[in-house]
């Protein structure tokens, strides 16, 4: 289904719209869990515009991915979405974090299905 506004908008705008809606539905449910907003000091607040940049930015190389390989979405698709095995083990390389059974397994599961994906696509 994301490839359809991909396709006819293109990946440039189809991402600033995924990211503008992001943020408008973000700070909908701000309002409506009457959560007290506050701007944050300059040291979070770079923080937060690394994050923000980057979130910005990998949603614009999905939707190229997209775009580009428009008979793998698949591939595309599961390669994206294994972000939580890299974030699994960068927790347990850069700060030694022990995985429990759980994570090993969700490691497990994640790199199947990537691999999976792959080779029957």
């Amino acid at each position: 289904m994301y490839k359809i506004p991909v396709t006819a908008l293109g990946p440039l705008l189809t991402s600033f719209i995924t990211e503008f809606g992001i943020m408008i539905f973000s700070g909908i449910s701000i309002k409506c869990l009457k959560i007290p907003f506050r701007f944050p000091d300059k040291r979070i607040l770079l923080y937060v515009f690394w994050v923000a940049l980057f979130g910005a930015i990998g949603t614009l190389f999905y939707n190229l991915g997209i775009s580009k390989e428009s008979a793998n979405v698949s591939v595309v698709a599961a390669l994206t979405f294994s972000s939580p095995l890299v974030a699994i083990l960068y927790g347990k390389f850069v700060y030694k974090e022990k995985l429990s059974i759980q994570q090993w397994f969700a490691l497990l599961f994640i790199l199947t299905g990537v691999v999976a994906v792959s080779l029957l696509s």
